[in-house]
């Protein structure tokens, strides 16, 4: 059926209900629109049918796919929103609310009109990123710069056109731009560096371009960087000077000692510590071979090329001839010889160390009077200045020029206490109280050898004008020099006193004895001599008998005896030697009758009346026992003087 023919076929049936009075009659369906987020009950659109269903007997109905977001007023058509719910354009698909009219009247058949209500947009939804192009994501720091980062993804439901921007405004934002012919790709604007930051992380916006609202959403971005091999080994501990907005590691110059003359199987002990190197690329740690470039070692060294360790192999047998060593040691990667570094090794020879450095003291004890100075010293008993010495047996005086003093790190309260190199102890006055004490400890090393010890200094805080304490060691001194003297006195006292008892005991003694001992010869010469004591005759000059007297028994043998006549003179009680030679006077009597104990004449020129008042006193005793006798009537030679000497 062609256009014309439908317009004269409606307009046909319309004249023919009006001249039959159809209520439902002369309607037409209905277009309309409606915003989106409309409230309940606005306005759609009104009927065109003839009868009003509150006046006449016309019954309306809706149905159809969205009749429930309809409802009818009379002849309105109005917006139905249902509890908890609103007009969403973006959830209906199409969005469009579609419903049919159905206009019934008795004896009529039911006309049925189309309702269809377009939901107009409103700007009521925020542009969302797709979660995956925003993810997470890691790049190496030797990606290029200008090279693809990402592409982010964000879907607006009210369609509108989208634009993406970096917030430059953060510290890790500068390194990453986009473009608005990009469509959200990320692109990187900077050269990444691992070692100077691993993490990143900036937010990236999507922003509605054609809306006056300039809804926009945000999206956090994580990047982490991937280590590449870029960086050279260096040695450890690094010393990391600054070189505009890089930080450049200086390597350490290892220091080690040795003795002259000794070989040590184990590594050196190096200064600041082990040589010890690692690739830079920290996220990588590629392994690193040790080697020792050619020098003047003299291959007195050895190296692991593992560990770095140095082994002294070779001694030295002369430190004036060879008083260090300066050693280059090359580490580099093992998959890359050409990524290498270069540190040096200071070796000093030392002389033979015996003895490691000790404190005269272990224990000492510190006052310091609480003050307003900055530093005061630390003083020990009897206001005495606290001086920490130590000595060196290695050398003739104990002084060692290189003993270096320090506070123990784990000791109390360091940081109120300083030691100086002369072994003075400083404290901060100003920040120490009264009552207050602390105990320190502090070490004394060999800055050659390495070898140190340790005492404990026990400091004590005064009060303001308090004075220090006496030292307890020194009344004792006094107190015991004190108690020896008396000691020592009372002492000799008994000594000389026991002494003179002694010897009065002995003198008395001596003096009975030589008295009982003189009455006895006196007694034994009367009953066997009586001629001699009685004899009053004169000694001729031609012969005699001169006696030696020793004090000691009468020898047995007279030819033993020496020409020279040794002659005793008794003086007291003491003997008197003298030697004199003397022509003996010839006596018929043979030797054998000289030592029979027969009576006996003693004869001298000069000494007959001393020699007859010995016999007759009775002091011959057996102390003149040994006798020079000279026999017969013929004077004899030189040669015929016979001395006879016989000693108890």
């Amino acid at each position: 059926m062609t256009a014309p023919s439908e317009v004269f076929f409606l307009a046909f049936s319309l004249s023919f209900q009006l001249t039959l009075g159809n209520q439902c009659s002369g309607g037409n369906d209905i277009f309309s629109r409606i915003q989106e987020n409309s409230p309940n009950g606005a306005f759609v659109a009104n009927l065109t049918v003839l009868g009003d269903p509150m006046t006449s007997s016309v019954r309306l109905c809706l149905s159809g796919p969205d009749a429930n977001w309809l409802f009818l007023e009379a002849k309105t058509v109005r917006l139905n929103v249902p509890s908890g719910k609103k007009l969403d354009r973006e959830a209906l698909e199409p969005p469009v609310l579609l419903a049919t009219l159905s206009c019934s009247e008795e004896g009529f058949a039911t006309i049925q009109y189309r309702i269809v209500v377009q939901v107009l947009n409103e700007n009521d939804n925020k542009p969302v990123f797709l979660e995956k192009s925003v993810m997470a994501q890691n790049i190496s720091e030797l990606t290029a710069v200008d090279s693809l980062i990402l592409s982010a993804q964000a879907k607006d439901k009210d369609g509108d056109i989208l634009m993406f921007v970096i917030n430059s405004g953060m510290a890790d934002g500068r390194y990453f731009k986009t473009d608005v012919s990009t469509a959200g790709k990320v692109i990187l604007a900077q050269s990444l560096d691992y070692e100077t930051k691993q993490e990143m992380e900036f937010f990236i916006y999507a922003v509605e371009m054609n809306t006056k609202e300039r809804y926009s959403s945000s999206a956090r971005i994580h990047i982490s960087i991937v280590d590449g091999d870029d960086q050279y080994p260096h040695f450890l501990p690094c010393n990391f000077l600054s070189y505009g907005e890089t930080s450049v590691c200086v390597n350490p110059i290892y220091t080690a000692n040795i003795t002259e003359g000794q070989i040590q199987p184990e590594p050196l002990k190096l200064l600041p510590g082990p040589v010890y190197a690692e690739d830079g690329d920290k996220g990588l740690m590629t392994a690193v071979s040790y080697s020792i470039l050619s020098g003047a070692d003299r291959d007195h060294f050895l190296i692991d090329n593992v560990t770095g360790a140095i082994t002294l192999v070779q001694a030295v047998e002369s430190r004036v001839d060879t008083p260090a060593f300066s050693l280059h040691v090359m580490a580099s990667q093992v998959n890359d010889k050409k990524k290498y570094s270069v540190t040096q090794v200071l070796i000093r020879v030392l002389a033979a160390n015996t003895h490691p450095p000790r404190f005269r003291k272990h224990q000492h004890m510190g006052f310091v009077r609480e003050d307003s100075s900055t530093a005061a010293l630390v003083t020990t008993y009897s206001g005495r200045v606290l001086f920490l010495s130590a000595s060196d047996a290695d050398f003739t005086n104990g002084s060692n020029p290189k003993l270096q003093f320090s506070l123990k790190p784990q000791s109390n309260h360091t940081e109120l206490f300083q030691v100086l190199h002369n072994g003075l102890l400083i404290a901060r006055a100003n920040q120490l109280h009264g009552k207050e004490r602390y105990s320190l400890q502090v070490t004394v090393s060999d800055e050659d050898s390495g070898e140190m010890d340790t005492c404990a200094v026990n400091v004590e805080v005064l009060g303001r004008g308090q004075k220090e304490p006496p030292d307890p060691t020194e009344a004792q001194k006094v107190s015991g020099l004190a108690d020896a003297t008396i000691l020592a006195g009372s002492l000799a006292a008994v000594v000389l006193f026991l002494g003179l008892v002694l010897c009065l005991i002995v003198c008395t003694v001596k003096s009975c004895c030589y008295h009982q001992h003189d009455v006895n010869q006196a007694t034994l010469a009367t009953e066997k001599q009586p001629s001699v004591i009685n004899s009053s005759k004169s000694a001729t000059s031609a012969s005699g008998l001169y006696f030696h007297e020793y004090c000691n028994e009468l020898a047995e043998d007279l030819n033993k005896c020496p020409a020279a006549v040794e002659k005793r003179e008794l003086t007291g009680r003491t003997c008197k030697s003298t030697t004199v030679t003397h022509t003996a006077g010839k006596i018929g009597n043979t030797k054998e009758s000289i030592l029979q104990p027969a009576p006996i004449e003693v004869m001298s020129n000069k000494e007959d009346s001393n020699t007859r008042n010995i016999l007759t006193s009775g002091k011959t005793s057996k102390r003149v026992e040994n006798r020079s006798v000279y026999l017969g009537n013929e004077e004899p030679s030189n040669e015929s003087q016979v001395q006879v000497e016989h000693r108890t």
